[in-house]
């Protein structure tokens, strides 16, 4: 099993200080949570914020990583997005939430109020662009993630959503998998057997190389990401 724990790694410590300098250089939208926003503490497997609920605040990842579920009648999850440090979520058109929001590891995020943000972003050009990049970026990563579906492969899908996470790390030849195999499994429509499968097939292959239970290196010419 890949471990759901807080991520020690110096790699994830370089990651955090980076998204700090971005603040401090003038990032609007990092500066108004850091000013304005409230913070909380989720363990992992915590709810952050749970389906229908009402959609009153939006929330920014400070430490640790989210995840956005939403479950099915028979009691099946889809993981839609994992969120890590710097990510904006929870933000929705509609007054209710859609979805829910969990703690994959133990986390720190810092919550707005939703009419406060739009307020301010009304009031502030630089902020509302701040929004739309923000809302841009979730919406490439959503688009990446259908893509990602559509691969028949179970092997393509697994290699993929590795590199994918190791980009978002900016940690592209080795990282470290906060996630737990159900988790992945969740993420990209294929059972926890199968997930564990194709990594036996991808390390057999020579396309990943496991070092302990997290620690996932990656061949960085492999074909798909050549």
């Amino acid at each position: 099993m890949l471990n759901a724990t807080l991520p020690t790694d110096t790699r994830h410590c370089a990651v955090s200080a980076l998204r700090c300098i971005a603040a401090e250089a003038g990032d609007p939208l990092a500066k108004l949570f850091e000013n304005d926003g409230a913070t909380a503490h989720f363990r992992a497997n915590d709810e952050i914020f749970a389906e229908e609920e009402a959609a009153d605040a939006v929330y920014r990842v400070t430490e640790g990583v989210a995840r956005i579920c939403k479950f099915t009648e028979d009691g099946r999850r889809q993981i839609g997005e994992f969120h890590f440090s710097g990510d904006v979520f929870g933000l929705e058109y509609g007054s209710h939430r859609s979805v829910c929001a969990e703690a994959v590891t133990d986390c720190r995020v810092s919550i707005v109020g939703r009419a406060q943000l739009l307020a301010k972003a009304r009031r502030d050009g630089e902020l509302a662009n701040a929004l739309w990049r923000s809302s841009c970026d979730a919406l490439h990563r959503m688009h990446e993630q259908l893509f990602l579906l559509g691969r028949a492969n179970a092997a393509d899908r697994v290699l993929a959503f590795f590199h994918m996470t190791a980009e978002r790390l900016n940690s592209r030849g080795v990282v470290e998998i906060p996630m737990s195999r159900q988790d992945i499994a969740d993420h990209l429509g294929l059972n926890i057997e199968t997930v564990s499968r194709t990594i036996t097939q991808l390390r057999g292959e020579g396309a990943i190389r496991l070092e302990g239970a997290r620690r996932v290196c990656l061949d960085t010419h492999d074909r798909l990401y050549a």
